[in-house]
């Protein structure tokens, strides 16, 4: 698995066609909802952040003010909403779970099986006419009476 990135904020300007200077006053400004690592060579800035800073650099284009602007970063990012609270299964659960199972697959299976009996049965009827056709043709070389051919 690819190891996260960090960048730094020419990077991330470079990505999106934003000026570094621009990204750096936004950074700045919501710092609260940006996340940053302090690196000996200056700060650097993961996914999250370099989402952040898009999703700001597109409230400015659709002219959102600050204000408006950390309302929406407070709002964060759908992928980072907690999860929903674990469902308790017990055994009572597991039990039902395994007999609509069962009860399926046995549905299925007499499914089947009378699809089969039923195409043997047609096979049966068709090994029939074939015999009587065979029949009528040895005895005179005309088909059978009752217009099967």
């Amino acid at each position: 698995m690819r190891a996260r990135r960090f960048r730094s904020l020419r990077e991330i300007g470079l990505g999106i066609g934003v000026p570094e200077q621009q990204l750096a006053t936004d950074a700045d400004r919501f710092a609260a909802f940006i996340p940053r690592l302090a690196t000996a060579g200056g700060d650097r800035y993961g996914p999250a952040a370099a989402a952040a800073l898009r999703r700001v650099v597109r409230l400015r284009a659709a002219g959102a003010d600050d204000a408006a602007i950390a309302a929406e970063l407070g709002r964060g990012p759908v992928a980072l909403a907690p999860p929903a609270s674990a469902v308790a299964v017990g055994a009572w659960d597991l039990a039902s779970a395994l007999n609509r199972r069962r009860d399926r697959r046995r549905r299925s299976l007499r499914a089947l099986e009378d699809a089969l009996r039923d195409l043997g049965e047609a096979a049966e009827r068709h090994e029939r006419a074939v015999g009587e056709l065979r029949e009528a043709w040895a005895a005179g070389g005309t088909a059978p009476a009752d217009g099967r051919g």
